[in-house]
This record gives C-alpha cells, structure tokens and sequence, in this order.
C-alpha cells in the first residue's frame, strides 16, 4: 500500500459577494508521533510552502498467501515470513491478516466491521483510444456481467474511460445499479469510437505503396528515405498520444494515494507496445527493408513512460492489474507478434506491482480472478531506512513454511515531501470526481480594520484516518493546513495546526463517523 502517510488534496474556489478567494488545502493523516505543533501564524504572504514533516513512515503491502492447492493460508505469523528490502534483512513491524470474503473456501470467517474498515476499491480503465471499438464493447459487458458477481457489498468501484481523453463515467460507488447504468450509457458515447485500428492499416498501406515494386514480406527491396520519414511520423504521432494515456493511468495512481486499504487499477484493452514504432515495420521483419526500418525507429519507445506508471503505483500502494481484451488472437505471424508486444508491456506492469496479468477471450473469468486474489492477504508494515528519496527500493519475502507460497509487490518508492505534494494537487485538479469526500465550508465574520475574521470548517470522514499501535492503543495523527490566495493569485494568509486522536486497540470500529475540524482565521478585508 505504500507510506502510511495517507494524503487527501484538494483545489477549492470558495466565491461570494463578501469573500472571493481561492482556497488550498491539504491534510496529512499520519501515526501519532512525538513532535511540537506549529505556531499559528495567519498572515504571511511572502512565506514558504507547506513542508510535511515526517519523522517516521510504515511502508505497508500487500502479501498473498496460498498453499499447494491455492487455497488462502490464513494462519501466518510475522515470524514466519522472512524480509529483505535492497538485498538485506529486514524486521517486519506490523502484520495483519484481512478478509473480504464470507465463502466456505476462507477460514476463519471475516471479522464483524473489518470490511467496512478496510474497504477494497477498484478502477475499471477502459482503453478506447487504442483498442478496437468491438473489443471494448465487449469488455464492457463483460464488465456489467461481473459486477453483478459475488463481490462484497462493501466493495467500491469506479469506471473510467479513456477515448479522446480521460473521462470518469462513475466515481467510487458501492451502488451497482449505478455502475451498470454507467456502462450501458458508454455504450452509446461516441466519443469511445477510436479511429486506431483504421489509421494503422491506412498507415501501413501508406508505407507499402512507397516501397518498390510493393513487394511481400521476405522481399530484398531498399527502403527509401520517404518510407523512413513516413515511419517516423506516424511513431512519433503514437508516442505523442500513448504517452498521454499512460500519463493519465500515473495521474489517477497519484489520485488513489488518498484513499486507505486495498486500491486497484485494472486496465482494460488491446495494450500498449513499448515501442509503437514496430507495427509498421512488423510487416517487412527479416527483409532488408526491415532491417533498415529497424536502425531508425530504436528511439520511438514508451519504456520511460511505463516505468514512471509502475514507480507511481509503487509509492501510492496501487496495485496493477491488465486484462488484455483482445484476448488470444488467431491471425498473421505479423499480427500475433503485434499482439505479445502489447501484452508484454502489460505483464511488466502486472508483475512489478504485485498484480496479475491475464490475456484471455473470457473477460468474466479474469476479471474474477483480480477480484478473487484480494479476498484474503496480510497487510505487511514495516520501517524503511533513510530519508524519502523517490527511488525504487527493492522488496523480497520467503516464507518459512515450505507448505506456503507467497505474491507480492517487487519494490516501493518514497516520494520526497515536495514532489508528493504537487502530484497530489495536480491529481485533485485534472480528476476532480476522484477525490475523498472532503467538504470544506467558510463563514466570513466582522471586518476589524484591514481584517476580516473567517472560520473555515474541513469535515473529514473516519475512514480516512491511519490509526496504528503506538503501545498506548491505537492513534492517528492529523495535520491541517491552510493556504489563501487573492484575486491577484498572491498568498494572503496560511495556517497549519496538528491534532492527535486515541482509541482502545481493543475498539473494532472509530467512535465517530467524521470530525469537523475547525480553525478561525483573519484575511485581509478586500
């Protein structure tokens, strides 16, 4: 799951007739930890930015646990499990075992309240932009098919779309009625009709018209400068447009390090080459004419792209999981070897995030097995070393039992302070929809002076707090900060303020549903 440091960012216009003004906020959810609060201070326009200051983080993740027959092995302990971050040993601090699922299959049953603790939450991607309109509407019925299933009521689910651009076709919901209705409206949405799989065989006729005596794959002709030009238009035209579907899948991973528990992405469609530049050259493998496409389009590929979505998911705990849609393909050697080049950029995605990856023409099916693998884990929490670097970090687990075999996510990122918070302001601003439901109000007083006094009031729901033994119980810590900005966009007041809150371990539920948390402030009068 990534850092325990649970983020929620939000970019607010508050507008009225008495206070015009452009609110920031942003709140920390963290353990509690010994450090001082820091003075109120509610006017310091030329001040620095917020700093979020951590003096400890609990990197957490998810471990899957079978036996020989994969059945879930519910009975680890901590000690039977050996760590390894970056090669060495590692104390494990926190293990938990946590249950979605009332089936026969899974013993003990779910503890009263635990699924409703820790609510499981998937992102349906569909990949329209570069998938075949036919491909995607199945997968959308198959989709309407599996939700009506055997997940829990607790379950959360989003839908998005990708075609033109990104568009949210449902927010998290656990209402299905509302998640089938979304999916048949999208069937009816031209703006999912993708003109992809047209433009590539138009492309390809394109270059073959160029090529002498337009002969067949295995042909000696020489490749003229005008194809090479073509085919650098057209890779560079898809890395332009891949690129920014990728961007999107990182900016919504940014978007999920909100939300607390289990989160998973599940991207559906044809999949993603990591380098779009060979399916035009595919048709010429093993001629010269190949061979020369090949010496220039090197350089047109995506894998800087999706490893920036693998680190993103791996520093918010998002946990990957592709469907190749198109499923297994019958066709030409140059059309099945386009097809493995999608789905293994895919499977690396899957793997390096501790999710599966499935190329199947039964949808349901794997779309049941990602819902199946997160009926039952352990939530592993541990300590990392150093400070926040942004780099990945290796993760390795052996079990100790030789009846027991292990999945889990390769490795973590601990984003630094600065570069965290900005992802987190930019996600809020690009998906707006996908944020926790937080409500922030204002309630201008009396003009004293230059000043006018302001209570600002942020209600924050119980499930977005981190609670975490701390010998005493179980605490979580909270800090708040407010920036105001002018018309001018120049800051006119800032406020921070930390709180802590402790409840008996021995507490299975918080003992409010929210906390209004609420700070009086001065601003200027105009």
């Amino acid at each position: 799951m990534g850092p325990n440091v649970s983020r929620v960012a939000l970019s607010i216009r508050i507008s009225s007739l008495v206070l015009p003004m452009a609110t920031l906020l942003a709140i920390w959810s963290e353990p509690a930890l010994c450090r001082s609060t820091p003075p109120a201070d509610s006017a310091q326009p030329a001040a620095a930015a917020i700093v979020e200051r951590v003096v400890s983080e609990l990197i957490v993740i998810e471990v899957y646990a079978v036996d020989s027959k994969g059945r879930p092995v519910t009975n680890l302990r901590k000690e039977d499990l050996v760590l390894q971050v970056d090669g060495l040993v590692h104390p494990v601090h926190s293990f938990e075992l946590r249950h979605h699922a009332q089936r026969e299959d899974i013993h003990p049953p779910r503890a009263a309240g635990d699924a409703a603790l820790h609510p499981r939450r998937f992102v349906l991607f569909f990949d329209d932009a570069f998938s075949r309109q036919e491909t995607m509407t199945v997968a959308r019925r198959d989709a309407a098919r599996f939700l009506q299933g055997d997940m829990t009521s607790q379950d959360q689910i989003s839908l998005i779309s990708y075609g033109r651009g990104p568009q949210i076709l449902r927010d998290f919901t656990t209402d299905r009625g509302d998640l089938l209705a979304a999916l048949e409206q999208s069937l009816h949405d031209p703006k999912r009709r993708s003109e992809y799989a047209i433009e590539m065989r138009e492309h390809a006729e394109q270059i073959l018209e160029l090529l002498p005596g337009r002969r067949p794959p295995g042909g000696d002709s020489v490749v003229s400068r005008e194809v090479v030009n073509l085919v650098r238009t057209f890779a560079t035209e898809d890395v332009a447009r891949m690129s920014r579907m990728l961007g999107t899948l990182r900016t919504l991973s940014d978007a999920l390090s909100a939300w607390p528990g289990y989160k998973a992405l599940i991207y559906l469609g044809d999949g993603i080459p990591e380098n779009p530049a060979l399916d035009y050259i595919e048709p010429f493998a093993g001629s010269d004419s190949g061979s020369d496409l090949a010496a220039v389009v090197e350089k047109y590929n995506l894998s800087a792209e999706i490893r920036s979505l693998s680190l993103a998911a791996s520093a918010h705990g998002v946990t990957l999981h592709t469907v190749q849609a198109s499923g297994l393909l019958a066709g030409s050697g140059s059309e099945l070897r386009a097809s493995s080049r999608r789905s293994n950029s895919l499977e690396t995605l899957a793997m390096n995030s501790g999710g599966s990856a499935s190329k199947s023409n039964d949808l349901v099916s794997a779309l049941h097995e990602v819902e199946s693998r997160s009926l039952s884990y352990y939530a592993l929490g541990f300590v990392p070393d150093g400070e926040p670097d942004g780099a990945p970090h290796s993760i390795r687990l052996r079990a100790r039992r030789s009846d027991v075999r292990l999945g889990w996510r390769r490795e973590f990122v601990r984003l630094r302070p600065r570069e965290a918070h900005q992802r987190a302001i930019l996600a809020a601003h690009l998906l707006p929809g996908f944020q926790p439901p937080l409500d922030l109000s204002a309630a201008p007083g009396p003009t004293a002076g230059s000043q006018r006094a302001v209570d600002l009031v942020v209600y924050l729901p119980a499930d977005q707090l981190l609670f975490l033994p701390d010998g005493q119980g179980l605490s979580a810590q909270i800090e708040i900060g407010f920036v105001a900005l002018g018309n001018d966009q120049r800051e006119t007041a800032r406020l921070a303020r930390t709180l802590r809150i402790r409840r008996p371990a021995s507490t299975a539920r918080p003992l409010f549903d929210g906390l209004n948390i609420v700070a009086h402030i001065a601003l200027p009068a105009d």
